[in-house]
């Protein structure tokens, strides 16, 4: 099961965490879970900056297994970098144990802080496929596959829609859970030698209707990211397709009053994502977002926001962050010989308990 802790729990709309252990005696961290990187890194005692003191570090000196190589690397993502060094010690996690005895991962040494001293993570568990030896060397995932050591080279993930719920998710290495799905599995292929989960994308709809002029052709299932990631062109494209929304220059995002958002009688529409001639779809309470800083406190004037986000470039793939994934159970399969990402498999999520919606 996806971390329980009910303080992070509070926080399963911007991220979802594990627990693991690291070297022996074995040392307790919380890990985000991410689909779209590929490295397992937690924060050294070495390391001084505000992310790492304000959270549990990895001492290589008082673990009997460790072994720490002086090689720094740098972990690069959408909103800051990781400097560290390469350790490896036993890893555990889970139930029953998933244990490796010589794991590679990052120890940070320096930490830009992109929102990590906030959290209530210690590091991040990468989950994409492997692109190159550094990431091989420190994917648990990789290890677990490139050593036969799981039924099926695969792991499932189901975020409870519900993100209220102390029921976060589950991440199951080697196969699935059939009580967090319902419906029938729909295989789409991977994009191989890629760094990221990445499927071709056909098209985007808006309550039905397909849209004309999308810039996206492919699409990638992150669990690191809180929205759904376009590029700007996109970003108008499919916002504006929906009538009830209008573009908040202040907030940098189409807004419409919460009131309409929930009302029953004039829903707002579907957003969905055609990959393989499937279409898988959002309903409003999964696409729609409060605005945390609004000031007013009547209904008719709150703001809510549509968590499609501009930004990025024209040539890069959609990313389907986590309000998709919620509404998704989705398999990751990579090929266990090349360690290449294979197929992504998706199906409806089963509710964990009463749906509640973002606002």
């Amino acid at each position: 099961m996806l971390d329980p802790n009910a303080t992070r729990s509070a926080m399963n709309w911007y991220t979802y965490y594990v627990q693991i252990e690291l070297g022996t005696p074995p040392a307790n961290f919380t890990v985000q879970i991410d689909t779209g990187s590929a490295q397992l890194w937690v924060p050294s005692t070495i390391c001084p900056d505000d992310p790492c003191i304000t959270h549990n570090q990895y001492d290589p000196f008082t673990s009997n297994t460790s072994q720490l190589y002086y090689n720094t690397t740098m972990l690069q993502y959408g909103t800051g970098n990781v400097t560290g060094d390469i350790a490896t010690d036993v890893f555990q996690t889970g139930s029953p144990v998933i244990y490796i005895p010589q794991q590679g991962f990052g120890a940070a040494t320096n930490v830009t802080d992109f929102g990590f001293s906030d959290l209530s993570s210690d590091g991040l568990w990468g989950l994409a496929p492997p692109y190159d030896q550094l990431d091989v060397d420190t994917s648990p995932f990789a290890t677990l596959v490139g050593n036969n050591l799981l039924d099926k080279p695969q792991f499932s993930l189901w975020l409870n829609p519900d993100v209220s719920a102390l029921e976060a998710g589950e991440l199951v290495f080697g196969g699935v859970n059939p009580d967090r799905y319902t419906g029938q599995l729909q295989e789409l292929e991977a994009f191989a030698n890629s760094t990221w989960w990445q499927v071709a994308l056909d098209g985007v709809t808006v309550g039905g209707k397909p849209l004309s002029g999308l810039e996206a052709t492919s699409a990638i299932l992150d669990s690191g990211t809180t929205t759904i990631a376009v590029s700007n062109d996109d970003f108008t494209l499919i916002n504006q397709a929906v009538p009830s929304l209008t573009f908040s220059p202040y907030y940098n995002a189409y807004v419409v009053p919460c009131q309409d958002a929930i009302n029953v009688d004039v829903p707002l529409p579907d957003i969905g994502f055609t990959m393989n001639g499937s279409t898988y779809s959002l309903p409003q309470s999964a696409w729609i977002l409060s605005l945390a800083d609004s000031n007013e406190t009547d209904p008719a004037y709150q703001l809510c926001q549509s968590v499609i986000q501009g930004g990025q470039p024209a040539t890069d793939p959609i990313i389907l962050g986590m309000p998709f994934m919620r509404q998704w159970f989705s398999v990751f399969t990579l090929n266990p010989e090349t360690l290449d990402a294979q197929t992504v498999e998706i199906a409806a999520a089963a509710p964990g308990s009463t749906y509640q919606s973002f606002y």
